[in-house]
């Protein structure tokens, strides 16, 4: 079954705080893309300067992503390692740059089944590991 993985990384200082604080606390930036062991790192140009992903405890436990488009939702959480994303909104704009069109493609298509056009059902396992000041986010997909 084909793995994929998004590594996100936080170079920001290290907070505690309740359950999953890393998680809430912090802006994470697309670092890689990992399909099948192969390393897509994302864009960097005027356009498209990084990728962020923030998570927000509101009381709606809501996230949001952007490379062209801003793609945002609320998530349920199934324990404290894992997501699933339900009520969602995309924003539908064209990338100027190809390149980013491609990508962001690829990377949205990280959370959608491409049968039903919808999120995937089925939660998104993550973990956070610290090293030192910097924090790294990986998030899988389990239906590869």
């Amino acid at each position: 079954m084909k793995n994929l993985i998004l590594i996100f990384v936080l170079i920001f200082s290290l907070k505690f705080y309740a359950q999953d604080p890393q998680l809430f606390e912090n802006t994470w930036y697309l670092h890689n893309l990992i399909i099948n062991g192969q390393t897509l790192p994302p864009p960097s140009n005027s356009e498209v300067p990084y990728i962020p992903l923030d998570f927000f405890e509101n009381g709606n436990d809501d996230f949001t992503t952007t490379v062209c488009n801003s793609f945002s939702g609320t998530l349920v959480y199934g324990g404290s390692e894992n997501f699933t994303i339900q009520d969602y909104s995309l924003t539908l704009i064209f990338c100027d740059l190809e390149e980013n069109t491609i990508y962001e493609g690829i990377y949205l298509g990280f959370f959608f089944d491409p049968t039903t056009q919808d999120p995937y059902i089925e939660p998104f396992p993550y973990t956070i590991t610290v090293n030192g000041s910097a924090k790294t986010l990986i998030i899988e997909n389990v239906n590869g």
